[in-house]
């Protein structure tokens, strides 16, 4: 290719080349900065046999819920294993 043929092709084409420079400028740019801020470390949990708590006291709670007589209410609370609950239309005293 001579020079005229390559100065014809970059006249064509020079938004698609500028575009392939600057994509490959950010993906570069993006990797560095994610070693950097070490963002591709894994973090790591204990598992649940490490969580085991000897020294665990329970505790008894008691929930009293006042309304209307005759009325109906969705109860949310946490169990034993701190799971979620849901109880719902609860007749009211």
């Amino acid at each position: 290719m001579s020079k005229l043929s390559i100065g014809r092709v970059l006249r064509r084409q020079w938004t698609v080349i500028v575009a392939v420079v600057v994509v490959a400028l950010v993906v570069f740019s993006v990797t560095r900065l994610h070693g950097i801020f070490g963002s591709n470390n894994e973090v790591s949990r204990p598992s649940a046999d490490s969580l085991e708590n000897t020294g665990y006291n329970p505790k008894r709670v008691l929930f009293e819920v006042f309304g209307s007589p005759g009325a109906t209410a969705t109860i949310n609370y946490l169990d034993e294993h701190a799971q979620p609950q849901r109880v719902d239309d609860v007749s009211l005293p």
